[in-house]
């Protein structure tokens, strides 16, 4: 039970260390290349996000399940599902794979971090206003404009030339005065 415990707990802390670190690559991926781009760059990382990892691990998995069973159903000379594991050596397999796929991931996630650091300003942006000078707030700060309704109901198209549906019901449906119904 210890043992189990101590897993669980080491692959918990992996788990949210590489979760955490999605954000930080996304933008580390998003500063690396020019504005112009960025979505090829996001789409690149999807596409071999989706063929490394997300495609293959069925097939992983499923070869590791299937080097565990002991006994196979043999229906007319042909080998059927599983009907006994060896669930010891089951356990093993899967937590090790799991185990070394992680720690891979973890070798390239600190390569990731190391070389990182020699980043430079990458856009040569202006770094006179340093970002700690300014709050949270004030980005969003005047740029927000909150306006009076107008309080004139539209009115409809007097001159129509446009004899599409959406005109016509627009203009039948004003009243007397030439005011949109409310």
């Amino acid at each position: 039970m210890a043992a189990m415990m101590a897993f669980a707990g080491v692959l918990f802390f992996i788990q949210v260390a590489l979760s955490s670190a999605n954000v930080g690559s996304t933008l580390l991926l998003l500063r690396a290349v020019d504005p112009k781009d960025k979505s090829i760059a996001l789409t690149t990382n999807a596409f071999f996000l989706n063929i490394l990892a997300f495609i293959p691990y069925p097939l992983i998995y499923g070869a590791v399940i299937d080097a565990s069973c002991i006994v196979w159903e043999d229906r007319c000379g042909e080998s059927g599902a599983c009907w006994i594991y060896d669930l010891q050596k089951l356990r093993y397999l899967i937590h090790g794979v799991t185990t070394l796929v992680l720690v891979v991931s973890c070798l390239f996630q600190g390569a990731v971090i190391y070389y990182s650091k020699t980043m430079k300003n990458f856009y040569d942006e202006d770094e006179t206003d340093p970002p700690a000078a300014r709050t949270a707030g004030e980005p969003l700060r005047g740029t927000l404009e909150i306006r009076e309704p107008d309080p004139r109901k539209p009115k409809r198209r007097l001159n129509s030339s446009d004899s599409s549906w959406e005109f016509r019901n627009l203009n039948e449906a004003g009243d007397e005065d030439g005011s949109l119904p409310t």
